[in-house]
């Protein structure tokens, strides 16, 4: 059996019920997808959060090893501005730790206290781009596991939200495009998304992790998977 999803913050719904119109349009398929993988979080912590080992800040305010080509989530990004010590840096951390808690609980099943630990940021933060991408991801694979298409769909509105929230966030970038382009069976807005992902200098295990269903979607469009960037 599936856990049914935590409900989230009164102002996260209010966007996602504004979001959820996105990409309406595409065709949607809960079943026959390329694989369903939990997020695995052992390498994604042992390689840290990103430059300095710090937390992403939003610009408004995985997953080492993986089944089936599916991407086991890791956090790439900036290091934070605010000092360790400094309230907003203790704020920040503390957001650091449920993020990464969610993750483990994810890759242990529990993905019910996984979205109530993410909601619990998000009610903090509503705009954190980490904590968006990775609850749209944990619906998504709820939605597929339950065969309910509508958590599918507010899984891919929590996503999108990140995207826009930080255009320059890779995981939310390569979320998005597999969403489009597993579920919504559509390439051309998936190569999008995977060709952002992969300008934004996304962890080489990210990509490697990820190319197999990238080439995929590149070559339903009959162009050539772009190479990853890398951080300066």
């Amino acid at each position: 059996a599936v856990a049914s999803p935590a409900v989230a913050s009164p102002a996260v719904a209010t966007r996602l019920r504004a979001a959820q119109g996105w990409g309406r349009g595409s065709r949607r398929n809960a079943l026959g997808l390329v694989g369903l993988a939990s997020l695995v979080v052992a390498g994604a912590l042992a390689a840290g959060w990103g430059p300095g080992g710090h937390l992403r800040a939003s610009t408004a305010g995985q997953p080492a090893v993986s089944t089936s080509g599916q991407p086991a989530a890791s956090p790439s990004g900036q290091p934070a501005a605010s000092s360790a010590g400094s309230p907003a840096g203790e704020a920040d951390q503390r957001t650091a730790q449920q993020i990464a808690m969610a993750r483990g609980l994810v890759a242990s099943g529990q993905y019910a206290r996984s979205l109530q630990l993410l909601d619990q940021v998000l009610q903090r933060q509503a705009n954190q781009p980490q904590a968006l991408a990775y609850r749209g991801w944990v619906l998504r694979l709820t939605g597929v596991a339950a065969h309910r298409a509508g958590l599918m769909q507010q899984g891919k509105a929590s996503v999108a939200l990140a995207v826009a929230d930080d255009p320059t966030y890779p995981d939310a970038r390569v979320f998005l495009g597999y969403i489009l382009f597993q579920d919504d069976h559509d390439p051309a807005d998936a190569v999008v998304q995977f060709r952002q992902f992969l300008a934004d200098a996304p962890l080489p295990q990210m990509v490697d992790q990820t190319h197999a269903v990238v080439a995929q979607a590149f070559a339903a469009v009959g162009q050539p998977v772009p190479p990853a960037s890398t951080a300066p």
